[in-house]
């Protein structure tokens, strides 16, 4: 098998335990759902489930669309041995989850994974090894429980050909999401499989055995079958896991967050939230295997969404741009563009979802599945759940800060959002500004109200964007005066000095305040919006009271983030903790409340965390002027590193020590302007060359990049 040394990368110098996470028998979860999931994003199963997913492959109509569940025909299972014991593990660097069971005589080692490379394949490895001293003339029969009897509701699967060993197959979906459509919706998808045997042997005489299985799943008949046989020539040459492992290795040597904990769960969830988010998402794929473009992240990950448990049907809401798509644009800036992606490709259906309200510019569905029609459930989130269109905008503008690039496609979405917003103002006589009527903010408890102060601000942020922005791709705009952010009304209490969610709402009364998530607070972060530090001080002590404590786990993130921006470590420090609590042991699954009810695999919860290290541990904030840090170590931890940090081409480690603080610029682009971190107190700035190690200040500093 590959080694670390293959690649030329070495895993971060932490306990292996922080990121393989191990356990007996006796300690693998309850629920099924909990096990781990590997994936790739095109492809992903939760291991030992009898169904599998692939982006972009839906069924039913309209508000029925979800995603598809095809049969896990390729499922294995190694079957209990008088006398042996399993250990299981993922292998959060590698993308790979074995059960390795022992006994007297051998040892089974049964691999699982979505190839990173070859993005159609599903991989079963399973070796035996005769035990040092243990009898070499006899044979050994190692039995599987294989396949499943899962029947899709969602599609149907028939025989295309067969031979002794493999067999191909033609998966086509029972209804598209909209009616009759056969352009936009992937309607067939192609599967070529190994045959499993029920029983493996080795035989007497040999040492040890290696049998490989291989399940390929692809839109296009020639990409399936060209995938499976690129990995069967890989297999041939014993370099199938080289390159799957290499892949995972490229991705976390691209960027990455280190911790050194004194607690081993939190080391844990540092790595495993990272890999279940990367997992669902699509990168390093080999050139030439091709897949269809990314449709999205879900709140449930790739490895659910048919709606058979309590998640989200693979539809893609506010929390892609709101909670996963912020660490993933600071350290995996490539496939933070996937993601906007995600949102351009259903953008002509957004400028009609608005001219359908009689609105203009574009209005993003609350929730998308394939066309960009509103598909959710329920009627009322999708009637007034409208800040999904300010949280796409913020998107752009973050990655526009970040990376200086603007398209034309990018600017011109982002002035149709401003033009939405605007023709969705209303006059407010009272307040003599213009308001947002008939919204659900954030807390979806309370709606519809008029004036949500987190849609109001998102909605100002909007509009404001596209003037900072090259004009040569905006489209003309008329004459007319418009409404500017200035005019625009945020509800604000004098006397308590904080932000009432929405008019009419008094954080003081105790029969109507509660609330259900992170939804004022958010205008200090990640709008970025509520620079005043007694006001942001008042919205979190306020609004921590009155928020339920069995909502979602990104909430506690955003206080985290909060507390640490207002000097208030000791109470960061609170919140950090109460959010690890939606953490399942021993694959350090998430479940969206602390109960264990909700979404599985929520990787909604695990952006919010990683959050919590970067934007409010390291303190990135993404300006105009630059990036600005406030570094400061979480909770029981002696050291916090991120690695790749983007900015403008250029790419920055930050290490942050009991002793130190650090940034190095590792990047060898010398076509780029200079790079230079200033600091608050207006002491000298420093250059940041690359390979040179800057010391950083006690106080807030900011990445900057010079003009000329």
């Amino acid at each position: 098998m590959a080694s670390f040394s293959d690649s030329g990368w070495s895993p971060p110098d932490v306990d292996e335990e922080s990121y393989v996470f191990t356990c007996s028998s006796a300690d693998l979860p309850t629920n099924p759902l909990l096990m781990a999931s590997v994936g790739n994003g095109h492809i992903s199963t939760i291991v030992y489930h009898d169904r599998i997913f692939m982006n972009g492959l839906y069924n039913g109509e309209g508000k029925k669309s979800h995603r598809a569940a095809i049969r896990a025909l390729n499922r294995i299972k190694l079957k209990p041995r008088a006398e042996a014991t399993s250990v299981f593990s993922l292998d959060c660097i590698k993308g790979t989850f074995t059960e390795v069971q022992s006994s007297k005589d051998v040892q089974v080692q049964h691999l699982v994974c979505a190839h990173r490379t070859i993005p159609s394949l599903l991989v079963n490895q399973i070796r035996i090894d005769r035990v040092d001293g243990s009898p070499q003339d006899s044979e050994v029969t190692i039995n599987l429980e294989t396949g499943s009897g899962f029947v899709s509701p969602d599609l149907s699967l028939k025989l295309l050909s067969e031979t002794s060993s493999t067999t191909e197959m033609i998966g086509q979906i029972y209804e598209t999401e909209m009616p009759g459509d056969k352009t936009i919706q992937i309607t067939e998808f192609y599967v070529k499989l190994d045959k499993i045997p029920s029983s493996l042997t080795l035989a007497a005489g040999i040492a040890n055995v290696t049998y490989t299985y291989l399940m390929s799943v692809n839109r296009t008949q020639a990409q399936c079958l060209y995938q499976y046989n690129k990995g069967v020539d890989l297999q041939i040459n014993n370099e199938l896991l080289m390159h799957h492992y290499q892949g995972w290795y490229c991705i976390w040597q691209e960027g990455r967050i280190d911790i050194w904990s004194d607690e081993i769960k939190t080391n844990q969830l540092v790595y495993g939230c990272q890999y279940y988010l990367l997992s669902s998402l699509p990168a390093q794929y080999d050139a030439n295997c091709t897949v269809h473009e990314f449709y999205g992240l879900s709140p449930e990950s790739l490895s659910c969404g048919d709606g058979t448990g309590e998640d989200y049907l693979g539809h893609v809401f506010w929390d892609q741009e709101t909670w996963m798509y912020p660490p993933i644009l600071v350290l995996h800036v490539d496939i933070a563009r996937e993601l906007l992606n995600t949102r351009l490709r259903v953008k002509e259906q957004a400028r009609k979802n608005a001219e359908a309200n009689l609105k203009q510019g574009a209005q993003f569905s609350w929730e998308q599945a394939v066309t960009g029609l509103p598909v959710s459930p329920s009627d009322d989130c999708e009637k007034y759940e409208l800040h999904i269109s300010a949280d796409i905008a913020l998107a752009l503008k973050q990655y526009f800060y970040l990376t200086g690039e603007s398209t034309d496609s990018l600017t011109v979405l982002s002035q149709q959002f401003a033009d939405y917003w605007i023709s969705r103002l209303s006059w407010l006589e009272d307040k003599q500004k213009y308001g947002i009527l008939g919204v659900m903010p954030p807390d979806e408890w309370n709606y519809p109200v008029n004036n949500s102060a987190y849609t109001n601000m998102a909605a100002k942020l909007a509009i404001s964007f596209p003037s900072e922005q090259p004009l040569s791709a905006l489209p003309a705009k008329s004459s007319r005066e418009e409404p500017t952010p200035t005019d625009i009304y945020v509800p604000f209490d004098d006397k308590l000095n904080y932000h009432p969610e929405f008019d009419g709402y008094s954080v003081t009364d105790p029969e109507t305040s509660q609330v259900k998530q992170a939804d004022v607070i958010l205008i200090g972060y990640p709008l970025d919006a509520e620079t005043n530090q007694s006001v942001r001080e008042s919205d979190l002590d306020l609004y921590e009271k009155v928020t339920t404590k069995n909502g979602p786990a990104m909430t506690w993130s955003m206080f985290c983030i909060g507390h640490m921006e207002v000097g208030q470590p000791a109470k960061a420090a609170e919140m950090y903790k109460r959010q690890l609590l939606q953490a399942t042991r021993p694959f350090q699954v998430w479940t969206e409340y602390p109960d264990g009810t909700g979404a599985i695999n929520f990787i909604t919860g695990m952006g919010g965390f990683l959050q919590s290290l970067l934007n409010g541990y390291v303190g990135i904030r993404i300006r105009a002027e630059g990036i600005r840090l406030q570094p400061a170590l979480p909770p029981s931890s002696s050291r916090l590193k991120v690695t790749g940090l983007n900015y403008h081409g250029a790419k920055f480690d930050i290490d942050i020590q009991k002793e130190e603080k650090t940034v190095m610029r590792t990047d060898a682009n010398f076509s780029l302007r200079e790079f230079f971190l200033s600091y608050k107190e207006g002491k000298p700035a420093d250059v940041l060359d690359t390979n040179s190690v800057v010391y950083l200040k006690d106080c807030q500093s900011l990445i900057y990049q010079s003009e000329s």
